[in-house]
């Protein structure tokens, strides 16, 4: 089982990931697989897709590293592109028990997406089924089709997830965050790819959770 988004990239620094194209910032890799620092003394998990992981912005722009600053905790941005809530599980399974942080923020990815482990898995996709065809052959995406015909099977999933990650945080004694990206403004997308949102996005969203976790320690 591969607990790292990128394996192969580790230790390095790339210029293009996912859907960037772009060559105006930098991705990086650390030993560990994901994007920034490498884990060391964490504090915060923040869990997610490429929202989270920033495709076409800069480190210092995504939200999990403003949280970082404005808490001054060190925060491990475990995220993938293109990933969904089986990939986040996946990650959390492994990765909160071993950092211990006291704090997870799950920023859960977007409809539609669900995940498939295969034999052989590689960079760009470890199994992950999404809303595009044109990826996978006609059978791989039979199954894809005919899992969301019927609505009820996002929702189940999606919910099983959330309170599966939420279930290790309480066993692991971390305060647990959930919210939603429906809740940003995904038509703004002002990120170098053109698709992603951008660095005022992330900020808002950062000072959203940076509030929460502020007023929560105001009342312990």
């Amino acid at each position: 089982m591969e607990y790292s988004a990128y394996p192969n990239y580790k230790n390095s620094i790339k210029t293009t990931i996912s859907d960037d194209r772009s060559g105006l910032t930098t991705y990086r890799i650390n030993s560990s697989g994901f994007r920034g620092e490498d884990f060391d003394n964490i504090s915060i998990v923040t869990l997610g897709c490429s929202m989270t992981f920033g495709v076409g912005i800069h480190e210092s722009d995504t939200w999990s590293d403003i949280i970082s600053k404005k808490l001054n905790k060190r925060v491990a941005n475990i995220s993938k592109p293109g990933g969904s809530p089986d990939t986040c599980f996946r990650f959390a399974s492994y990765w909160i028990s071993k950092l211990q942080p006291d704090i997870v923020v799950y920023l859960q990815p977007p409809p539609f997406r669900f995940e498939i482990l295969r034999n052989n898995l590689n960079q760009r996709n470890q199994g992950q089924y999404s809303l595009n065809k044109r990826n996978y052959n006609e059978q791989e995406y039979a199954v894809y089709n005919a899992w969301i015909k019927n609505e009820f099977n996002n929702e189940l999933n999606y919910q099983k997830n959330m309170l599966a990650i939420k279930q290790l945080c309480a066993e692991n004694n971390s305060k647990f965050y959930f919210f939603n990206s429906l809740d940003w403004d995904l038509n703004d997308h002002t990120a170098f790819d053109n698709h992603h949102p951008g660095p005022k996005q992330n900020h808002t969203f950062a000072n959203q959770v940076v509030d929460k976790i502020m007023v929560d320690s105001e009342t312990l």
